[in-house]
């Protein structure tokens, strides 16, 4: 949103904020489903299956830790990389800790999501950052590259693992750390960063910023409402 000749201001879109409990309740059927034990420690990528978004790095740098209770779920739609190929590369380096589903929508997509105990992304650029938002509602702690524009937003947070490079080592530690740290620490972060969402990015929030947007005169005329939102 641009008004006057140099006041340029980013306003974050809404996400939805899912029901955790209900999430939570179809987590250990999806994890034995895919083949996933509760000890398991499940990195997810979601997103289009895209060079940019650098799944193959993500894939070589997620296997080969080495780690047996390391996983990889991958949801979203084929794009100039293939299921295939990405299932192809994991046997490529003998690894079998990968499940790639295709894409989800609606609730179902949450659920999947709830599978994972953390988000990752080592995305070149990621200038709306939806998937991240996503992820962090449901309750994952995100691990990012300095390419995700709105990781830089809750840097400071103490919740996410902010790359500042995009180099492998520093992919690497993040990757081992989350591996290492305890459960307690996990579930802080999910918590963390779900609230970090809740306050951020709901709808709520959105029409108060959309509102502060909008000359006070325009909210009187009835053009918009108190809360944001337009009038028909």
């Amino acid at each position: 949103y641009m008004r006057g000749s140099n006041k340029l201001k980013v306003v974050s879109w809404a996400c939805e904020i899912p029901d955790r409990a209900r999430v939570q309740q179809k987590r250990k059927a999806l994890r034995t489903g895919l083949g996933f034990r509760e000890t398991d420690r499940v990195l997810v990528f979601f997103g289009r299956i895209h060079s940019m978004k650098r799944p193959i790095e993500t894939l070589r740098l997620v296997a080969g830790h080495g780690a047996r209770n390391l996983k990889l779920l991958v949801i979203g739609p084929d794009d100039d990389i293939s299921r295939p190929q990405m299932e192809a590369e994991a046997l490529a380096l003998r690894w079998n800790g990968i499940r790639v589903i295709g894409p989800v929508f609606g609730d179902e997509k949450y659920e999947y999501l709830g599978i994972a105990d953390a988000y990752i992304s080592l995305s070149h650029r990621e200038n709306f950052n939806y998937s991240l938002a996503e992820a962090m509602a449901v309750g994952l702690p995100p691990i990012l590259s300095p390419g995700n524009d709105l990781g830089w937003d809750f840097a400071d947070e103490n919740f996410s693992w902010q790359l500042k490079t995009d180099e492998p080592a520093e992919a690497r530690a993040a990757i081992h750390d989350f591996l290492t740290v305890p459960v307690e620490e996990l579930v802080r972060r999910g918590a963390a960063a779900r609230e970090w969402v809740r306050c951020n990015l709901s709808l709520d929030r959105l029409g108060a910023r959309l509102n502060s947007l909008v000359p006070t005169k325009s909210v009187a005329a009835g053009r918009i409402d108190s809360t944001g939102k337009f009038a028909r």
